[in-house]
């Protein structure tokens, strides 16, 4: 037994890594983007809408998986960061999830469309919340960073490469063949989170083994005999049943007695509300998550508009976006080292003539179709440089606060940030574009983007630049911080 627990402390070790391999898999976000391309035309052959309403209807179905996001990703962070692991959240979010996947797969009505999209935006506040807290508490302070471009390029990569095997996998396989690539990683991901050991669990082990090992009768090595126990002194074999009842009836006692005066622990996240590193980090999730979701719901309906794509070619249209998130570890491992802010804001200006340049995109010509590849691809470099450093800075925010770890509740609003540009980004993307042309609506999302590129080159970190300059000011005068 005690090799078995010394081999799990070891492989809580190397969390981390088992972490990176489960996220890089990461199923929530992937059925996200699975059906972007599908539903458009799955509206229309198995919910019976009429092809005039499926724009508005493919927006209000993501905007509701955004809003339950938004809803319950405080709550989930509260509970994350009260309970004593975290595996129990995952599996939760797991079984949201699957429920979430077969109705979806049924999607014999509005109905049961609207309810799968809920379900599903509830399994995201469970599992990105919880999912995110447990890397930042498992990685080091300095490499959050790049921990932080792994999860970025999971997200990313799975909310990116979903269209096009949707597409791809509906055009040749029909409807059921979509959810049935879902069902199949849900099978993968619920094998790794029972196999999951947290860091704190495993230090626990570890701890319980050296207890063991003090409690062992000692040798005698040079002897070769067995010492024998002092006076008085009882074995371990025989003590431990003895503590173990005395211990757990008086644990039930005193549980029993504090049942009725239990009370919840206090929520940080109005504390967190008045750091102002995270709310500027926070703000820049949201644009960044309008300006990807944005994309999400006009992209194929333009691509199929301009260029007569069916949904192969719709979902394909995407893969442009996903090459440059191959560079999220990278991205990563500069903002550990140089910091959040330049970062932020080279993303948040390379984007903007990136989307004003959209505007050119209105003839089915080969030339154009290529621009529209160069295009995307720079955005999705942009993404990428937005997304990871913004990420690591919720954890160092959470870090320079002191006190507890509270990374629960932090990426609990950093979800919820994300839900609300979930809800915005669809609904604000289709409204311009329905009412005012693709045109109009990419040179809003530019003007959003330079606007945001100052913003971060301003706020990004400021409050932390300004402790810097305190503490190097009172070093150089001598003097010391109370």
């Amino acid at each position: 037994m005690a090799v078995f627990t010394v081999s799990a402390y070891r492989r809580g070790q190397r969390y981390k890594e088992e972490a990176e391999n489960v996220l890089m898999m990461d199923q929530d976000w992937f059925l996200y983007g699975v059906i972007i391309p599908v539903q458009p035309f799955a509206l229309v052959s198995q919910s019976h809408v009429a092809p005039k309403d499926t724009q508005r209807w493919t927006s209000v179905l993501l905007a509701m998986c955004g809003g339950a996001t938004c809803l319950f990703s405080p709550l989930c962070g509260y509970i994350a960061d009260n309970t004593s692991s975290r595996r129990f959240p995952l599996l939760l979010g797991l079984i949201f999830l699957t429920t979430a996947t077969a109705l979806l797969c049924i999607g014999s009505s509005l109905t049961i469309l609207a309810s799968g999209r809920l379900l599903q935006g509830l399994s995201a506040a469970v599992l990105y919340t919880a999912g995110s807290a447990l890397i930042a508490e498992t990685v080091e302070q300095q490499n959050i960073g790049q921990a932080m471009g792994w999860l970025g390029w999971a997200q990313t990569a799975s909310t990116i490469v979903s269209p096009v095997l949707g597409g791809v996998v509906f055009d040749r396989a029909g409807y059921r063949a979509v959810f049935a690539m879902v069902f199949a990683l849900a099978a993968v991901d619920s094998v790794l989170r029972f196999g999951m050991i947290e860091k704190r669990i495993a230090r626990q082990w570890q701890e319980r083994v050296q207890n063991h090992h003090a409690r062992e009768p000692s040798l005698d090595l040079q002897r070769g005999v067995e010492k024998e126990p002092y006076d008085g002194e009882t074995s371990a074999s025989t003590a431990m049943p003895t503590e173990s009842r005395k211990s757990a009836i008086s644990s039930l006692h005193h549980w029993l007695l504090g049942i009725g005066s239990w009370k919840p622990p206090k929520p940080a996240i109005f504390d967190l509300l008045r750091e102002p590193d995270l709310l500027i980090a926070l703000g820049g999730i949201l644009i960044q998550t309008l300006f990807l979701t944005s994309f999400d719901t006009v992209l194929p309906l333009f691509a199929q508009a301009t260029f007569h794509w069916g949904s192969t070619a719709a979902g394909l249209s995407f893969i442009p976006l996903l090459i440059p998130t191959l560079c999220a570890p990278v991205v990563g491992h500069v903002s550990d080292k140089y910091g959040a802010r330049w970062p932020v804001a080279t993303g948040f200006l390379l984007a903007a003539p990136g989307f004003i340049c959209l505007r050119f995109v209105a003839h089915n010509t080969m030339a154009q179709k290529g621009l529209l590849c160069v295009l995307l691809a720079v955005a999705g470099l942009a993404f990428t440089l937005i997304l990871v450093p913004l990420s690591g800075e919720v954890a160092l925010a959470v870090d320079d606060r002191g006190g507890s770890r509270v990374y629960g509740q932090a990426y609990g609003l950093f979800n919820f940030m994300f839900g609300a540009g979930l809800v915005a980004g669809p609904l604000l993307s289709a409204y311009l574009r329905d009412r005012y042309g693709w045109g109009t609506l990419v040179l809003i999302l530019g003007c959003m983007s330079v606007t945001s590129a100052i913003a971060s080159a301003t706020w990004i970190g400021r409050n932390r630049r300004r402790k810097s300059r305190e503490v190097t000011e009172v070093s150089m005068t001598g003097g010391r911080i109370a």
